[in-house]
């Protein structure tokens, strides 16, 4: 964590200029003789480089050329998935390993890596990676839950494929538009204060109800528009599929959604719902529909949320609507504790049938590769999916990244010094929002400084206040066969009790997770936390 808060500090006051450089050919020496390396891929070329003389073909392109310039390296195209005869590399690598006969390097799924991995056919990164990784790579990977995951037993078992993790997690969205019109000047804190405002917009005649749930309340426990996830925040509750967390009392690890605090969470909403004050059929309502419709002017949502509101700004034909993102408000009014369940699904693997210069090689190219995708001098990122190792990598961090980068800009007028060309591209949105088009109104509270989601998230990550699930290792089989069900039990028993149903269903609900499989499941997150 020390780390990863130094770079993005550096990211607001100094904005890093590696991310800006041209990648010199004199930070590699290429290999004397040429390298010839077999990389299971898909063909990502076609649609992307039409009319470029540098992108001829798959085998032919500005990928394959710079490599084999600065490197001295080939890709062998044996692996080299292509036109309508192309089966999909994991219906490939499934093949592969069936067969025993392998490609050196690629990517594939969960399954595919714990398979490979316990058959012996991957090799350790470790000495290579601490040998040739640039800092670019370490730090978009270390720390990582894409680097924890494949490091086992101290060894790195394949490369990241390092995508936005952190940050999904559900904040409040407010109608600030109708704050101005009640006259309210301070966004709450508290769970009072969050009833209390919703109340003044229902006695105003601005909505029917206090807090907008939706139909993702009952399908979905996590993140999502319309769910209660941010609700759950408030009392301090990690509610959210497969997030596992320490429980202070007991020393043990436990299922989020099973905390004792559920039920005070529960019942506050019956309260809310008892008194008409959530939609009574939010089950089968679509939040946004609901929220576009005026319904209400407050409501729990993804970091990227607002996008659902497009409808709300087509109709705001006087161009009042104002949405901004603050902190879930808690039973206490300190900043609430965020929970996300980021363990990845895709790894960049190398395996034995790469002997030492290959893995070097592979090493080098991968280093290299996610150096052009930080190159702003070309667009490596558009023809990202025609690199021959298909594995660009972004911050876990990358959202609170693209905001102190628009932090910076918005404050400054400083356009010059942005680390990745979407968060130039998000402060284009806010800037143009705000000169005229409405039409870019949904990504408003997104963006806007300091008042957008992801303003929100930087925050928690400055204050370590964004957590992530103490278990990162792969399903076992008993979460394979039953968490599913078992989380549909625990959400089924939140809702009924939302609607008036005796606290004791819940009660009852948590008692049969364990006794049908949750127990069991617990036990050996204990038993891996332990060995840990």
């Amino acid at each position: 964590m020390r780390k990863l808060l130094s770079v993005l500090i550096a990211a607001v006051f100094v904005l890093s200029a590696f991310a800006v450089a041209e990648v010199s050919k004199d930070d590699y020496t290429p290999f004397e003789e040429p390298v010839v390396i077999a990389c299971l891929r898909a063909d990502g070329f076609e649609g992307y480089n039409l009319g470029d003389p540098d992108w001829v073909s798959p085998e032919d392109n500005k990928w394959i050329t710079t490599i084999r310039d600065y490197l001295n390296v080939e890709f062998d195209n044996t692996w080299l998935l292509t036109g309508d005869s192309a089966q999909s590399t994991s219906t490939q690598w499934d093949l592969a390993i069936a067969n025993g006969i392998l490609p050196m390097c690629g990517t594939v799924n969960a399954k595919q890596y714990e398979e490979l991995l316990e058959a012996g056919l991957l090799v350790d990164m470790s000495d290579l990676y601490e040998e040739y990784a640039s800092e670019t790579v370490h730090e978009l990977c270390d720390d990582s839950p894409e680097m924890a995951y494949m490091t086992r037993g101290g060894k790195l078992y394949g490369l990241p494929v390092v995508s936005p993790s952190y940050g999904n997690y559900d904040m409040l969205h407010i109608r600030k538009d109708w704050m101005d019109e009640v006259g309210a000047t301070e966004y709450p804190t508290t769970i009072e204060e969050l009833v209390e405002l919703g109340q003044e917009f229902v006695d105003a005649g601005l909505g029917k109800y206090i807090l907008v749930l939706g139909t993702q309340a009952g399908t979905n426990m996590g993140s999502n528009w319309g769910t209660i996830q941010g609700w759950m925040t408030g009392y301090g509750v990690a509610w959210k599929s497969n997030c596992w967390i320490l429980d202070e009392e007991s020393g043990e690890v436990i299922y989020g959604a099973t905390d004792k605090k559920v039920a005070d969470a529960l019942l506050g909403l019956q309260e809310l719902y008892t008194a008409g004050l959530i939609r009574e059929d939010y089950i089968s309502t679509p939040a946004n529909e609901s929220f576009n419709a005026g319904e209400a002017g407050l409501i729990y949502g993804i970091n990227y949320g607002a996008v659902q509101t497009v409808d709300l700004y087509a109709l705001d034909t006087e161009g009042k609507v104002e949405i901004v993102g603050v902190d879930a408000p808690t039973l206490d009014g300190e900043k609430p504790e965020y929970w996300d369940a980021a363990v990845p699904s895709s790894f960049f693997v190398v395996t034995t049938a790469a002997n030492e210069e290959q893995q070097q090689a592979i090493m080098l190219a991968y280093d290299l590769t996610q150096r052009l995708f930080a190159d702003f001098d070309y667009d490596w990122g558009y023809r990202r999916s025609a690199s021959p190792l298909c594995a660009q990598c972004e911050s876990a961090w990358q959202r609170v990244i693209y905001y102190a980068d628009i932090e910076y800009a918005y404050n400054t007028g400083d356009t010059t010094k942005f680390n990745t060309a979407n968060a130039k591209t998000y402060y284009d949105r806010i800037v143009a929002f705000e000169a005229g088009d409405r039409s870019l109104g949904k990504y408003e509270a997104i963006y806007r400084v300091p008042d957008g989601t992801y303003g929100v998230m930087y925050r928690a990550m400055l204050d370590g206040r964004m957590n992530n699930t103490v278990y990162v290792a792969p399903p076992t089989e008993t979460m394979n066969e039953k968490r599913g069900l078992l989380d549909t039990l625990l959400l089924d028993a939140a809702n009924k009790v939302i609607m008036g149903a005796d606290i004791q269903v819940w009660y009852d609900a948590v008692e049969e997770w364990y006794t049908n499989g949750g127990q069991t499941m617990t036990d050996e997150v204990n038993a891996w936390y332990s060995a840990q």
